[in-house]
């Protein structure tokens, strides 16, 4: 990656101050997620996410942020159709999630009185934003999607450190009664709990040995809490 430098640099000096915005530019946004960099080559592309993660305090990037300005403007071709224009699917999750984001704020007193009617939070926001981007609904009808989003709206709200991402879960859906690959849903776990011992019994192949024989013991001895008012 010294070569690539010194292609900037060695030869005149505007090159070199060509170097130093691009790399600058990157560095300032790059912690932005909803940053994308694009360059004239997949072969730029590709060199400057090189030269972020091995010349840089950066040590990984998402390379999807790095494109061609070819891929970049393919994928943004728009389609007339029912008046809307085709994005990439990344670009669609930016704006779903800045369309969440400012909805949950700029909507408050509407999401408060479609509480107040006896609503949860999550279906009051979702009944919202459905009006305003379904895609954005969409997102926020996966279960944990809400959490999650509220979670970055909180580091984001005071400047945390804390960088998140996420983990795609695989095996038994949210709330789903059926195990999969020997992992069940808390959904699956509580119903077995609140069926008695011989449920609170049958936890153990999905959990661990310790916490099973914990909560049977507690069923046993009636010390278990009604789950219909937590």
């Amino acid at each position: 990656m010294e070569n690539f430098e010194s292609s900037f640099t060695s030869q005149n000096k505007p090159y070199g101050k060509i170097f130093t915005l691009i790399q600058d530019t990157i560095l300032k946004n790059i912690t932005n997620e909803n940053s994308v960099f694009v360059f004239p080559t997949d072969i730029d592309a590709n060199t400057w996410t090189e030269q972020i993660i091995t010349s840089t305090h950066i040590k990984a990037v998402a390379t999807e942020r790095f494109i061609a300005w070819d891929n970049f403007k393919g994928s943004n071709i728009k389609i007339r159709r029912q008046q809307f224009n085709a994005v990439p699917s990344l670009l669609r999750k930016i704006f779903a999630m800045q369309i969440i984001e400012k909805t949950a704020v700029a909507k408050s007193a509407e999401i408060k009185a479609i509480m107040e009617k006896g609503y949860t939070y999550p279906r009051a926001l979702n009944s919202v934003i459905n009006g305003i981007d379904q895609e954005a609904a969409a997102i926020l009808a996966e279960p944990n999607n809400l959490l999650a989003v509220e979670y970055m709206r909180a580091l984001k709200k005071f400047s945390s450190k804390i960088k998140p991402f996420t983990t795609k879960r695989d095996t038994a859906a949210h709330d789903s009664m059926t195990p999969v690959n020997g992992y069940a849903s808390a959904t699956f776990i509580r119903e077995r709990i609140s069926s008695g011992i011989s449920g609170a019994e049958s936890i153990s192949e999905y959990t661990t040995s310790i916490w099973a024989e914990a909560v049977a013991a507690a069923v046993r001895n009636g010390e278990t809490a009604d789950l219909n008012r937590l």
